[in-house]
Parts: structure tokens; C-alpha cells; sequence
């Protein structure tokens, strides 16, 4: 629970700091791209805090600095059998350039980090701290990734990867700002 009143899941020390700073940076660069990123913020665990979690949580979360992403309410997870024809097709075209362009292969068909919130039928994105992958593929990507599908309709369009390059620029106006945030904390 936070100061504002709201529930958010934490990341901490149990993913590692360079991780959170993906988490940070990607969740901003998703958020400013137009995808519906579920909110999050940078939040400082206390020590008295952190003293008060159980003994897992020490270890997992630690204290300082985290990664909060609230807490969505009445969402399931995204079962892409079920689901993906409920995702409009622009969307699921941005979240696989999106996760293209930030070097993220964890958003697969069994593991998808997507939540669906079926009373307003609106996905809702979460979890990038295994972005800016060294080892990323993208013949793997492309054959794993939940809306590999959406494929055809982008990357055989030159005016589609114009504007996605436009859309790209444009999102990396606030990246310094980000990144700094990310070093600092």
C-alpha cells in the first residue's frame, strides 16, 4: 500500500538494480509510445519498512529505491487463445514493435505479462526489466512473441515502419531524463 492510498507491486533487490532500471526506463518509453502501461512509480522503502516485511520479502524487495506498478483492478491474465482477437490489431502492431525495438523476448504466448481487464475490455502492459536483452534474437522473437502474428501487416509496409520510426523518435524525447532517474536512484 502506499502513501497514496493505492496497491502496487514492487520490485527491489530480488531482480537487481540494473534490472529496475530497465523496468523504469521501459515503462516510461512504453507510456510515452501510447501503449496502456499500467501505472507505476519509483518508491522508496523505508527501513523501518522494510524491517516490518517478512524475512522473503527482505530479500526480494531490500529497501531504497523500487520499481511500484499499480495494482490494476478486476484484470485477468491475457490468455492469448482466448483473448488476442479482443486486442485490436493497431495495438497488437504496437506492442510488437515496441518489444521489438526495446529488445524484449519476454512477452511470449505462456508467458505473456499482459493483464485484461474484461469490464472495460482494455489490455494493460506490465513487466520490461528483461529488456535491452545482449542475447536477443529476432528470429526468436518473431516466432515466440505473444502477437507475432502482427508481423505481416508492419514489417513488409515501408509507410508503417516510417511512422513507427517517427512514433520512436518522439518517444525518446524524455529518455535523458529517464535514464538519469534510473542512475540516480
Amino acid at each position: 500500500m502506499g502513501d497514496d492510498g493505492q496497491s502496487y507491486f514492487l520490485k527491489g533487490l530480488g531482480v537487481g538494480r540494473p534490472d529496475l532500471a530497465k523496468e523504469w526506463i521501459c515503462a516510461n518509453l512504453a507510456k510515452a509510445f501510447g501503449l496502456p502501461v499500467a501505472d507505476f512509480a519509483l518508491a522508496d522503502v523505508c527501513i523501518p519498512l522494510y524491517e516490518a516485511f517478512p524475512h522473503d520479502w527482505q530479500r526480494l524487495i531490500g529497501h531504497g529505491t523500487c520499481f511500484a506498478s499499480r495494482e490494476v483492478k478486476q484484470t485477468q491474465w491475457f490468455e492469448p487463445a482466448t483473448m488476442t482477437a479482443l486486442v485490436p490489431e493497431q495495438l497488437q502492431n504496437d506492442v510488437l514493435v515496441f518489444d521489438r525495438w526495446i529488445r524484449n523476448e519476454d512477452r511470449t504466448r505462456g508467458n505473456t505479462n499482459l493483464l485484461w481487464a474484461p469490464r472495460e475490455d482494455r489490455l494493460v502492459i506490465i513487466d520490461h526489466n528483461l529488456a535491452f536483452d545482449p542475447d536477443f534474437t529476432g528470429e526468436s522473437f518473431f516466432k515466440y512473441h505473444v502477437f507475432n502474428s502482427a508481423q505481416g501487416r508492419i514489417f513488409g509496409d515501408l509507410a508503417t515502419i516510417a511512422e513507427y520510426k517517427e512514433r520512436m523518435e518522439v518517444t525518446l524525447t524524455d529518455f535523458h531524463k529517464w535514464s538519469e532517474t534510473a542512475q540516480n536512484e
